[in-house]
Parts: C-alpha cells; sequence; structure tokens
C-alpha cells in the first residue's frame, strides 16, 4: 500500500487576555510517522484562521505530497472560524474536519450572539456526519473518500494521528504539558 501524507491542525490553550493565539500543523504519513511540524498565531476570535492554516499549507515543504488537510472542528482561538470552502479553494487540497462530539448548534448561536458578524460565522458551522466513534465534514472529496482517509490515518484514536499530534504539541506548548484528548 502507498504510504500517505496528511496535515493535521489544532491551536494551543489560551486565556481571554490572549490576543494571539498559537495554531500547530503535524504533518504524517499514514504509518504514522511524523515528517514536519508548523506552528503560527491566529487571532482570538479573529476572522485569520483560514488565511493563516491556508499559508502554512501552501508554503510547507511538504504541500505536493500532502493528500489531505485535517482540522480538529472548524472554531479554532475562540470564534476564529474555518472557511472549509475557501480553505480548500486556497490550498486545492481537500479538507476534513473531524470533531468527537457533535457540535452543539444551539450553544453555539448562543455563544455567537456578540459577535457583529455571527451570521457569516454560523453559516460555516455545516452540519457533519458521523463515522465510528467522530463526526466529521468533507470538502474536495466525497464522503466515501473522506471516511478512507480518515481510517488510513487513524492509529492510535479514533482521530486522525496528524491533528491528535497537532493536540499534543499545541497543549504541550502552551500549558506545559499536554493535556485532554484531541
Amino acid at each position: 500500500m502507498k504510504t500517505l501524507k496528511a496535515i493535521g491542525f489544532d491551536d494551543g490553550c489560551f486565556s481571554k487576555k490572549d490576543e494571539k493565539v498559537l495554531i500547530v500543523g503535524v504533518v504524517t504519513n499514514s504509518k504514522g510517522m511524523v515528517e514536519g511540524v508548523l506552528s503560527s498565531a491566529i487571532t482570538r476570535d479573529g476572522n485569520d484562521a483560514t488565511r493563516v492554516i491556508a499559508k502554512l499549507v501552501n508554503s510547507s515543504k511538504h504541500y505536493s505530497k500532502l493528500k489531505v488537510v485535517f482540522l480538529q472542528g472548524t472554531t479554532f482561538a475562540g470564534f476564529n472560524i474555518v472557511d472549509l470552502r475557501k480553505l480548500h479553494e486556497k490550498t486545492g487540497k481537500p479538507v476534513i474536519s473531524v470533531l468527537r462530539k457533535k457540535p452543539k448548534y444551539e450553544k453555539v448561536m448562543k455563544a455567537l450572539a456578540r459577535f457583529p458578524s455571527k451570521k457569516k460565522k454560523f453559516e460555516q458551522q455545516e452540519e457533519f456526519n458521523k463515522f465510528e466513534g467522530v463526526y466529521f465534514k468533507a470538502i474536495g472529496i466525497n464522503n466515501t473518500e473522506a471516511i478512507s482517509l480518515i481510517k488510513s490515518f487513524r492509529i492510535s484514536s479514533v482521530i486522525p494521528e496528524p491533528i491528535r499530534l497537532a493536540h499534543l504539541i499545541a497543549s504541550g506548548i502552551t500549558r506545559g504539558e499536554s493535556s485532554g484528548r484531541a
């Protein structure tokens, strides 16, 4: 079987006083070996996550070999929401957002009430599909292909390894030690 490469992103821990939040991308192959780590900062509750992630992906030396971009959900740094369609368009790569739990859209709408751009931000929160313990939304590929990629990159968790490792690294850097589950 051909070894595939993917990149997964998650953000670090932050407080309400933080203006910028660490975001980490980890490139792995489908055997779970880490091949690269990328990082940058995004604005807490801002609108730059899509642009920053696209720039990291496109400027990576691994770009040409990446099969997919995995994201830990769609919201980073509070409510800095990634536009999955724009990210796919900007990178030319399929994008799969993966979560352990189904998003609670009522709570999301309540939290978004304080944002002037709440309607636009909520429209980017689309329905997720369920598959073997995770919820996912895929752009740039169909659900069957997305499930195949999720399976290919599962190593030690129901979450694809690039996301799991991005979570561990980002939380380890920002807290001093990793915590929680991706």
